[in-house]
């Protein structure tokens, strides 16, 4: 956004990576694969690798675990009117 309250396209060409791996292959990967790639994307920016599948399954295991809700928490959640 420009000073003046307008904005400004910029049209850019080429490739985004991340760590050395091209982000768009990354996704293509993910999505032939049928899967969301939350864990494995969340392993590669927190380490700049990708994980092996021991890693992954370490990591994801590690992530549920913390995912915990009291039972309560999730009653408030569900009554809440939006």
């Amino acid at each position: 956004m420009l000073a003046d309250g307008s904005e400004k396209k910029i049209d850019l060409d080429g490739e985004l990576y991340y760590s050395g791996y091209n982000v768009e292959d990354l996704v293509k990967h993910q999505q032939k694969e049928g899967r969301f790639g939350f864990e494995e994307t969340a392993y590669l920016l927190l380490t700049s690798e990708l994980p092996t599948k021991k890693h992954l399954a370490s990591f994801t295991l590690e992530l549920a675990e913390r995912r915990y809700l009291p039972g309560e928490a999730k009653k408030i959640i569900l009554n809440s009117r939006p």
